[in-house]
């Protein structure tokens, strides 16, 4: 027997989904920001790269594994197609955190700075239409 989704029980995995996001995005913004300082000056010199890699990859892995568990999370009728249109939104902003991450070169001390902006740029949009389809869905 298959148990009727509710928005007592979805709204739950957004509220989750919407802090656990801010809370990863704000411990990377420590590592983001002095990079794109340096490479705004073209001087990396000062960035440990090797690390800030690391810890965009653990918090990729972090968003990767929200992602699934949105994914897996029953949505009531009402709100499917959104729901959907959110799953599919915020994969694509993993996939863009992936890219930014896969952008540094720590073992040469390099980034791909166009890959990077790129990243950046969908990154935004992408967080974006997330925000957006949330409001949908608890609105």
């Amino acid at each position: 027997m298959h148990k009727i989704a509710r928005m007592s029980d979805y709204a739950p995995v957004i509220v989750n989904l919407i802090e656990t996001t801010n809370k990863i995005g704000g411990k990377l913004q420590k590592y983001f920001t002095p990079l794109k300082k340096a490479l705004a000056d073209k001087d990396l010199s000062k960035i440990d790269l090797d690390q800030t890699k690391k810890v965009f990859q653990s918090g990729t892995n972090e968003y990767k594994k929200l992602s699934q568990k949105l994914q897996k999370a029953h949505a009531p009728v009402k709100v499917i197609g959104p729901s959907m249109s959110l799953q599919t939104a915020y994969a694509r902003y993993v996939k863009s955190c992936q890219d930014m991450t896969d952008s540094l070169d720590s073992d040469n001390q390099k980034v791909d700075v166009k890959k990077f902006n790129q990243s950046e740029k969908d990154q935004d949009k992408n967080v974006n239409e997330v925000v957006s389809w949330i409001h949908r869905i608890m609105a």
